[in-house]
């Protein structure tokens, strides 16, 4: 019996070392900037904000929901309009808008209603205010309660502090459950698993980003405006890999689509909707298109409902009064796979010719 207790109390210090190892790691790394200010991406941010281009951030470098939060932060002017969204809609710049002087897009991987509320909830936390005019990248997975993506749960405590959640707490135990969660991220696995890549990049790059002249440069790039650029060799895609990149994306599992079930969700995007228009806000809806050869393999199987899904919002928007861009069927403005760099994203010029109608 002795040996047993003497046993329980080895492994069980040996644990405590062990976690309290892993705390350390992710409270010294940080990717996220959830404890230190000083940290890349706070520094990055506010080079954005500048008005530089910055690059060498690619996705796997951060986690760019908490970027959205550190830009939402640090903000001195007031933004009138922004773009939320996958990284369908991450291409989405100024220029393709009118009154683009004040536009920032926060578009993340992977979006989600989740991710929505939360960056909204930013804005009501740190800004006090929400945009005038939103443009939400309606994917089809959004309405998929079995979508797979659990990525917004990085930010999800910004959700407390917007008014279009529900007023069953108080604010100040709002900020409580905000600080208690902040810290549950020290020996959370996904943030140890996102620190990690990030000191391996870092190590790798031997500098955390940099600032270049011209979007004309070999690299992944974030614009003042939050869009991003990608490197030469996707921009410059070649048309072939990306035609088997697309009838790839089809086969096995697809990207948020699989075992589709809505349950509460069209209630939950209409509550979102109705929430922002009683705040006075404009909401537009963007549908990114699909690589044709993506979408001719898709649309024809019912069960990922890509045609279900976008007369879902078609008809949404009509009832609601709300415009609505683009489409997942590419066949509408005649897209070919020139146009896309895989399966699921366009490059910019197609989305410039798809919010020119507005």
């Amino acid at each position: 019996m002795y040996q047993y207790k003497k046993f329980l109390i080895r492994m069980s210090f040996a644990i405590f070392i062990l976690l309290s190892l892993i705390a350390l790691f992710n409270y010294t790394v940080d990717s996220a900037g959830l404890f230190h200010r000083s940290n890349v991406m706070h520094k990055a941010a506010q080079e954005l904000l500048k008005g530089n281009i910055v690059a060498g951030l690619g996705d796997e470098a951060f986690d760019d929901r908490q970027f959205q939060i550190s830009l939402i932060q640090l903000l001195q002017k007031r933004v009138k309009t922004i773009a939320l969204g996958s990284s369908r809609t991450k291409e989405l710049r100024s220029q393709y808008l009118d009154n683009n002087n004040s536009f920032f897009n926060h578009a993340v991987n992977g979006a989600t209603l989740q991710d929505y509320i939360a960056i909204l909830g930013a804005y009501k936390k740190f800004q006090g205010y929400l945009p005038k005019r939103v443009i939400l990248g309606v994917d089809p997975w959004i309405l998929n309660k079995n979508n797979g993506r659990i990525r917004w749960k990085n930010i999800q405590n910004y959700a407390a502090f917007s008014r279009l959640m529900m007023h069953q707490h108080s604010k100040k135990h709002n900020e409580s459950r905000f600080h208690f969660k902040k810290y549950q991220e020290l020996l959370n696995y996904a943030y140890t698993i996102a620190n990690i890549r990030f000191f391996i990049e870092t190590l790798k790059r031997n500098k955390d980003y940099y600032i270049v002249p011209t979007t004309m440069t070999d690299d992944f790039l974030r614009a003042p405006d939050g869009s991003i650029y990608y490197p030469f060799s996707t921009r410059q895609a070649n048309v072939e890999q990306v035609a088997l990149s697309a009838k790839k994306y089809t086969q096995g599992y697809v990207y948020g689509l699989e075992n589709f079930k809505y349950d509460d969700t069209k209630k939950s995007f209409s509550l979102l909707i109705h929430n922002l228009q009683a705040a006075g806000v404009k909401v537009i809806l963007f549908l990114a298109p699909y690589n044709p050869i993506t979408y001719d393999i898709l649309a024809k199987k019912e069960k990922y409902k890509l045609k279900e899904v976008q007369g879902y919002f078609q008809t949404f928007a009509k009832k609601e009064n709300l415009q609505i861009v683009g489409s997942y069927n590419p066949h509408d403005f005649n897209l070919t796979t020139k146009d896309f760099f895989d399966g699921m994203h366009c490059h910019d010029y197609v989305i410039q010719k798809i919010f020119t109608a507005l």
